[in-house]
């Protein structure tokens, strides 16, 4: 079939509802670049906006005929790490990072959940930590060096 700018479809969720919603945008990929486009066909592969909160693994069906694909599963994390904030006296003097609070650092850590199933983010006893767990130590240390690269001293 065909997905094409502004049809609806049926959104089957993880839980097994069902809801209508309308594909406001259409992206597809060429080479490492998105460019809006109408129409996505059999082994396009694309990006849709209008469905606010949806998960990965979660379908998108004809309305005619919503049938859900087979949910996607992720190994269970083997390792874990606790990042936090700099608690250094010098924190903020180096010239390279600028993204220094509990805030920031938490705000980052929620929106790499969204794009990596991997990975988990739990609470600890201080306010300025967390508990990131994946599936190895590449995970993590590509995390931790991104958010270096992003201008935050952990």
């Amino acid at each position: 079939g065909e997905l094409r700018k502004g049809q609806t479809v049926t959104w089957i969720k993880r839980d097994g509802t069902m809801s209508n919603v309308r594909v406001t945008e259409l992206l597809m990929t060429e080479a490492l670049t998105r460019k809006p486009a109408e129409v996505a066909g059999p082994g396009d592969i694309c990006a849709v906006a209008g469905f606010p909160d949806i998960m990965i693994g979660e379908t998108l069906a004809d309305p005619e005929n919503p049938i859900a694909l087979p949910l996607i599963t992720v190994d269970e994390p083997a390792i874990s790490m606790t990042i936090g904030t700099n608690t250094s006296p010098l924190v903020g003097k180096g010239g390279k990072g600028h993204k220094v609070t509990a805030r920031q650092v938490k705000d980052r850590l929620d929106r790499e959940l969204i794009g990596n199933v991997s990975l988990r983010v739990l609470d600890t006893e201080r306010p300025d930590a967390w508990e990131v767990q994946g599936r190895g130590e590449l995970a993590l240390a590509i995390l931790v060096e991104q958010m270096r690269r992003e201008g935050f001293e952990l």
